[in-house]
């Protein structure tokens, strides 16, 4: 999500979310509708927009050069905020504890001309990862001059999570992840899920079964993949599950917005 950068003597991070598959030419629809840069007079549109493994979405974005190190020692805030989604999804970036750049869902919509549909706000599991490394990629590396061993400090890491984002699929697919769980929990668990879901009319999309499938075949048990793709028995799946058919393809998020309490409601 961020690299940083020094371009002649500016800092700089450059802003990014990698897709696939890609748009003709890796020309997304960054238009000022989709792509909102907040301050245009330090962020701009980087130059790299993709290659034959990734397409990329990217800012580049001027930063506080005293907060590198050996210079004044001080720490810049960066962050990101996601909302997993198609048309409601977006990516909103933070670079030196301002928001720098946002990425609209609507921006990664089809393209005709290689025939792929819409690609979402990613809404499977993912980390975070910190790590100091060096590449040409990003400007000349002065080895000669470099005061080797260099460092990159990190004072805090903080992930939030909205009290009503909580999704089924979230839920679901952490029960049948692994056996850290009874089996007997699972599926109990399962079935209320299941049920909840059929009773307020929230269809899975194809996103969600990728999801869950992948969750239950880290279950070592021969069992694992069939309690998945299988509900409890009283509970049948959505229509599709375990036929395979995908779903039914649509984009309904699974989630109900409404649902405050929806943990408690599955884990007590």
């Amino acid at each position: 999500m961020f690299e940083a950068q020094i371009t002649g003597t500016t800092a700089q991070v450059s802003q990014s979310a990698q897709w696939a598959p890609f748009n003709h030419g890796y020309i997304w629809q960054n238009t000022s509708e989709y792509e909102i840069i907040a301050d245009p007079s330090i962020s701009y549109q980087n130059t790299f927009i993709g290659s034959v493994t990734q397409q990329a979405t990217s800012v580049v974005t001027e930063t506080d050069p005293l907060c590198y190190e050996y210079d004044a020692g001080c720490f810049s805030i960066y962050g990101f905020e996601y909302k997993p989604g198609f048309e409601d999804g977006y990516i909103t970036w933070v670079s030196n504890n301002k928001v720098s750049w946002t990425l609209l869902g609507p921006g990664m919509g089809p393209d005709p001309l290689v025939e792929i549909q819409e690609r979402p706000v990613p809404p499977e599991p993912m980390y975070i990862i910190m790590n100091l490394g060096m590449s040409y990629n990003f400007g000349p590396v002065d080895l000669d001059h470099l005061p080797f061993p260099v460092h990159m400090r990190v004072d805090y890491i903080r992930v939030y999570q909205p009290s009503n984002a909580i999704t089924y699929t979230a839920v679901l697919t952490a029960i049948n992840r692994g056996d850290w769980l009874e089996r007997s929990v699972v599926e109990e668990y399962s079935k209320r899920m299941w049920e909840t879901m059929q009773s307020r009319d929230i269809q899975p999309n194809r996103v969600t079964y990728n999801v869950l499938l992948k969750a239950s075949l880290e279950n070592q048990e021969p069992e694992g993949l069939g309690h998945m793709v299988y509900p409890a028995e009283g509970a049948d799946g959505p229509e599709g599950v375990g036929h395979g058919e995908g779903g039914d393809g649509g984009h309904a998020r699974v989630q109900d917005e409404q649902d405050h309490g929806l943990a408690t409601d599955v884990v007590e």
